[in-house]
Formats: C-alpha cells, structure tokens, sequence
C-alpha cells in the first residue's frame, strides 16, 4: 500500500517532464560577430530599444561558454 503513492508520484512526474522544454533557436548566439547593442540571430528584444548583455563582462560576469 505505501508503494501506491510512489509508483503514483513516478508516473505523473514522468508525464509532465517532457512539457517544460523550451526549444531556442541559436542557443549558443553564434554565427553573429559580438557587438554593443545588436541582437543575435534568432532572438528578439523582449521591447524596444532593449538588448541581451552577450558582451563578456557586462554584470562583472567573466565565465567563459559552456558551448560555442
């Protein structure tokens, strides 16, 4: 009886893990030269005149890619 909730809590989290992947186009910003104030290809601004930090060392991040 006490393997009826496990085996319960196993299946729906095995249902669900597949729902929360989000695909990304570009994941790793190549193809495009770095530069201030550009956006990758395949991204977007969230609005305008905004821009993602891709530069090393915006937000005194120096942490070099894990891919790319």
């Amino acid at each position: 009886m006490r393997r009826l909730p496990l085996l319960a809590l196993a299946l729906l989290l095995g249902s669900v893990s597949g729902i929360a992947q989000i695909p990304f186009q570009n994941p790793s910003f190549e193809g495009d030269e770095p530069q201030d104030a550009t956006v990758p290809a395949g991204w977007f601004p969230c609005k305008e005149g905004t821009t993602p930090d891709i530069l090393p060392g915006v937000w005194g991040v120096h942490t070099e890619p894990a891919e790319g």
